[in-house]
């Protein structure tokens, strides 16, 4: 007996019968024998005899075929099996056994439309007078009147599905966005869509060239093991069916989406200003007694747009030893185009700087995740790993000598250790490179340019060594390069979970590797100007009995720029951190039986329990509102350490 106890299957098969006797020009006389074919009886195995179930196949068949499954046919793809619907059990409004059959009878005289009556031991609901407003439910004492629509309706997001007098489902037709959500959500799979299968074989037969674009709804016709996207090699005839490796599938995919918050709210954008004050626009006058007048500032824009990022994937799945080990290799290629960028115009232009879509960012990486899971007796364990990689890479500014900066930490006007800038990653640090720090009068009067002169005039023994890297003669702005970023290049993740008679454990481990973080705080609290709330390092300054330390000299107002943006404040942000541990016992089954409970554990759990870092600051994972400051710790909050004692009880 043929087993059709799959939607799934049912969906393929029909489609599979059609489609071969479409290939051999036998369809006409096989398109009344495919329900026996499929149905052979006696026994029915999904409806309550093999005579409807051939008649779902029977319209199924006409679906296929790109036809209505009944007679009357509204133009929709989506269509409903009417002899599939028949059978759902499920009213919108229905009394349930706690009613109490009380004399109050709340609900009937809620109901405005005679639906509700009594009955010998509960209130009864009429189907074809409910008009499911659920007055009733509201009126009831007892909460005896629940609400249970049918999962095709409560799908549809344009309610475009109601029933008809006999409970059968109607799709209007005016309403319907075609999405499939309600054939994908009927457990009955009472609704269907028109394929136009034969049509493409007929032309395919014809020599014709065709060309398809298969929907992703197309996956579900073929079950999980087979995806539109992907080539699962393991499955072809020439893989050898005896080495470890049982599964092996390719993939590739590719997507556009928009970013639509980018743009923010421009319902509307002033391109005049209006002053009534001393200022630009004023037409005669001067102080409380300056009329009023206008002045065109901005310049329109009618093509600006939303960002788009453009994502291309390629990777493989992969399954060893019967899948005990398997994983997943990807490699992917993001863009983001259309980037909002303000571009700078000259102050002779009179007009503020306006916002076009210029910038384009791109972000490379392999992906690789592994997971081995087996079990010993009673021992049983998984033990899973991921890591990524990233390359950012600014690609297009407004113009290639572009320079965007972060945050400044001294008033947000000054002290800038980031900038953004063409072929190195976004938020990246530019700063002045260091050499030490001078010892003596003779180091700082032998650091000078070519002509002879001091590179920094303003030094005394103590002070910072800076280094002159264009070579024009000055410790200047040119003097910065780049010095990395604090995106890292490289992170992994190990998950570790055991269980053995009752007992369990579960460790999580992160970890980020190859990125720079700038100590904003010790900016902050190690200069020797803000006289009070200093680190304790300041204590190590130089004198000239404590030469052999980094931290230089403590002097007020520092004029030798020891303070500047520097590497000095940047460090090393590589950490490995315990993100969890959790150790559970659950007791027997056997004993929670006798309690009528199904299950009860008790577990303890710690939360960031350690992190092995060389960064000296108070944390190195953080995250910035804005990536154009990316790895500046600037009075950050770090991630709190906490234990929880608890149990978890079902019923």
């Amino acid at each position: 007996m043929y087993d059709v106890t799959s939607i799934q299957n049912l969906k393929k098969d029909v489609l599979y019968f059609v489609a071969k006797a479409s290939f051999e020009g036998t369809l006409e006389e096989e398109r009344d024998l495919i329900p026996e074919k499929m149905i052979e009886g006696p026994e029915p195995t999904f409806r309550c005899c093999i005579y409807k179930e051939r008649e779902i196949v029977r319209q199924r068949i006409r679906l296929a075929e790109g036809k209505a499954p009944g007679a009357e046919d509204d133009g929709n793809i989506v269509q409903v099996i009417k002899s599939a619907c028949a059978d759902c059990p499920i009213s919108s409004y229905v009394v349930t056994n706690n009613c109490q059959n009380c004399l109050g009878k709340d609900c009937i005289k809620a109901c405005r439309f005679g639906a509700i009556e009594p009955g010998h031991t509960r209130s009864r609901i009429d189907p074809q007078k409910c008009k499911e407003c659920g007055m009733c439910a509201k009126a009831c004492p007892y909460n005896a009147i629940a609400h249970v629509s049918r999962p095709c309706k409560d799908s549809c997001p344009v309610d475009a599905i109601s029933y008809d007098e006999y409970g059968v489902s109607v799709i209007d037709e005016e309403k319907c966005i075609r999405c499939g959500q309600c054939a994908a959500k009927c457990p009955f799979g009472a609704i269907g869509t028109k394929t136009w299968i034969t049509n493409v074989i007929a032309d395919l037969k014809a020599g014709k060239k065709v060309y398809a674009i298969l929907a992703p709804a197309t996956e579900g016709q073929f079950g999980k093991d087979i995806t539109m996207e992907s080539w699962r090699i393991s499955q072809e005839e020439f893989f050898p069916k005896d080495i470890a490796l049982n599964n092996l599938k390719f993939r590739v995919s590719w997507g556009r989406l928009g970013n639509e918050n980018a743009l923010g709210y421009y319902d509307f954008l002033a391109l005049i200003s209006t002053y009534n004050e001393m200022y630009q626009g004023y037409v005669k006058g001067n102080g409380d007694n300056a009329w009023a007048g206008s002045i065109a500032r901005g310049l329109e824009n009618r093509s600006l747009k939303w960002e788009t990022t453009d994502t291309k994937n390629i990777g493989f799945d992969f399954g060893f030893f019967n899948s005990k080990l398997t994983g997943t290799l990807n490699y992917y290629y993001n863009q983001t185009e259309d980037l909002l960028i303000t571009k700078v115009l000259p102050p002779s232009a009179g007009m503020t700087n306006p916002t076009l879509n210029v910038g384009k960012i791109r972000n490379t990486g392999f992906e690789l995740e592994l997971n081995w899971g087996d079990a010993i007796k009673d021992f049983d364990y998984n033990i899973g790993f991921n890591m990524s990689t990233t390359k950012n890479k600014v690609v297009e500014l407004s113009d290639a000598d572009q320079v965007l900066q972060g945050e400044g930490l001294k008033y947000g006007t000054e002290h800038f250790p980031t900038e953004t800038r063409v072929g190195k990653p976004i938020g990246a640090f530019y700063l002045y490179r260091t050499d030490g720090i001078f010892q003596s009068m003779d180091e700082v009067n032998a650091h000078v340019n070519k002509d002879g002169q001091l590179l920094q005039p303003n030094a005394q023994p103590g002070d910072i060594r800076f280094k002159d890297l264009d070579g024009n003669g000055s410790i200047d702005a040119g003097d910065k390069e780049y010095c990395g970023s604090g995106i890292p290049t490289l992170e992994a993740n190990l998950n570790l979970s055991f269980g053995y008679k009752g007992f369990d454990l579960s460790i999580v481990l992160g970890s980020a590797w190859n990125f720079k973080l700038y100590n904003g705080n010790k900016y902050f609290y190690e200069g020797m100007n803000s006289k009070s709330n200093m680190l304790k390092s300041t204590l190590n300054a130089w004198t000239p009995d404590n030469r052999n330390t980094d931290v230089p000299r403590a002097v007020y107002q520092d004029p030798n720029g020891n303070m500047k943006e520097s590497d000095r404040f940047l460090e090393n942000g590589d950490f490995v951190r315990l993100r969890q541990a959790q150790l559970g016992y659950t007791l027997p089954k056997s004993l929670m039986q006798k309690f009528y409970i199904e299950k009860l554990r008790f577990y303890v759990s710690g939360e960031n329990l350690f992190t092995i870092t060389g960064y000296d600051g108070i944390d190195p994972e953080f995250s910035r509102a804005s990536v154009l400051n990316t790895g500046v710790d600037k009075l950050i909050y770090p991630f709190t350490r906490s234990f929880t004692v608890g149990a978890q009880l079902t019923f």
